[in-house]
């Protein structure tokens, strides 16, 4: 047997996920005690983990703390290896099986698997951060970002009860030197990456916080743990293409650092977490283009965009009396020839993107729609190119250009599409 400690705050989002493939191992090995502690809920994680009772043990706790549901979980497990988990990560089977593996080494006293992230709702920035964090060898040497770690029955008789910290995966890597700890290769916990950088920035000012607690608290045990922050700068100086997502590494570490600073100096020792991903949101759809046919061909796109978010954008101000319900935004309007304006359409359209931070942009044209799709293909939002009705011998050369930032990019007239695009699938007017 192997006992799953799960603690799971506000989770009805993930905790389903969370559950479902350690219920399949049950299922086949049976050699799963799984222990879900839900504290402080006021969602509908607790009726959600009482539905798989009594597979799945359920304790309700009104105290919210992340390190006393897992005191709470460890009065009743029985077994080892012992393993602690997220209730927002997500196992697979050969991930279970590979961890409990680890513990056939007898050096073995601590465990991890390596983490995956999932970028799917994530932001441009977000991706280069973890890019840069990933690569570090702090992180490649596990029981970090992954969100779950384990320990033999040597190991956690290292130790007592959980202490009242944040970082009660820092505090347990620190009880054990590299040769006490291992990860399993080719085996991945998957991880949501945050929504924006402001949710990362969350949890990495958390992380930061809770290193200040270690420090404080256990200032003998951080001997284990060293972060080369400097090497990282070194080994990456010279590769000039990782220049902005290094930008956006160090920009992250020393906002975090500091907010993390004056919640400690302050006592605010408040748990941050990224929301940004636990709960279903409604789409946004950024509509933006120039002004005449261009307008008038995208408002006709409008039925198949029923129930979504609506946020407009184009070159006349006018335009705003058109959509009185929405958002508006009023941008630059330019043109090939003057490149000064040009380039102050362009900041203007990316510093949109990242205010509204829609899910799709949809444009019929001309530059403001080439711009938008652009960036939008940076920032991981999906994109849609309508090319004009006017241009019915050739594609308009924005249209032209735009093609590998386009996902869909459609034609309006028939003789046009090729079987690699443009597609045609009908004319709006």
């Amino acid at each position: 047997m192997t006992s799953i400690i799960i603690p799971a705050h506000n989770e009805e989002f993930y905790i389903s996920k969370c559950l479902e493939p350690l219920l399949e191992y049950t299922s086949k090995y049976h050699e799963l005690q799984i222990i879900v502690i839900c504290n402080n809920c006021i969602d509908n994680t607790v009726s959600i983990v009482k539905s798989f009772e009594p597979i799945v043990i359920c304790i309700d706790t009104d105290i919210a703390s992340k390190t006393n549901a897992i005191n709470e979980g460890e009065k009743i497990a029985n077994s080892y290896p012992r393993i602690y988990l997220d209730a927002d990560i997500i196992l697979n089977i050969n991930s279970i099986e590979a961890i409990i593996k680890l513990f056939s080494n007898k050096n073995c006293l601590a465990g991890s698997v390596e983490a995956k992230m999932d970028f799917s709702n994530s932001s441009f920035f977000v991706k280069a951060f973890y890019d840069i964090w990933l690569s570090l060898p702090y992180c490649k040497a596990g029981m970090i970002g992954s969100g779950i770690y384990a320990l033999s029955e040597k190991g956690r008789s290292r130790f007592g009860e959980f202490p009242d910290i944040i970082a009660d995966d820092g505090y347990v890597r620190c009880l054990f030197n590299e040769n006490e700890r291992m990860i399993t290769k080719g085996n991945f916990s998957l991880v949501t990456a945050p929504y924006d950088l402001f949710s990362l920035i969350k949890i990495k000012t958390r992380s930061r916080l809770g290193r200040y607690q270690l420090k404080d608290k256990f200032p003998n045990l951080l001997v284990n743990e060293t972060k080369d922050y400097q090497g990282v700068v070194k080994r990456h100086l010279f590769n000039f293409t990782l220049w902005p997502k290094l930008i956006i590494y160090l920009g992250v570490n020393t906002v975090s650092r500091l907010r993390a600073k004056y919640q400690y100096l302050t006592k605010q020792t408040k748990w941050e977490r990224d929301d940004s991903n636990r709960s279903k949101k409604n789409k946004k759809a950024l509509f933006i283009s120039s002004c005449g046919g261009h307008w008038k061909q995208m408002r006709r796109l409008e039925p198949a965009f029923e129930g979504v978010i609506k946020y407009y954008a184009s070159t006349d101000s006018g335009y705003a009396q058109f959509v009185p319900n929405e958002i508006f935004y009023s941008l630059p309007d330019a043109s090939m020839w003057n490149k000064f304006r040009l380039i102050w359409q362009a900041v203007s359209v990316l510093w949109l993107l990242i205010k509204t931070r829609p899910d799709v942009v949809i444009t019929t044209g001309a530059s403001v729609g080439f711009f938008a799709l652009f960036f939008a293909k940076k920032l991981n939002i999906k994109t849609i190119w309508l090319d004009s009705l006017a241009n019915a011998e050739n594609m308009s050369l924005s249209g032209i250009k735009v093609r590998p930032y386009a996902d869909l990019w459609l034609t309006q007239w028939e003789h046009l599409a090729k079987p690699k695009g443009p597609h045609f699938y009908g004319a709006v007017l």
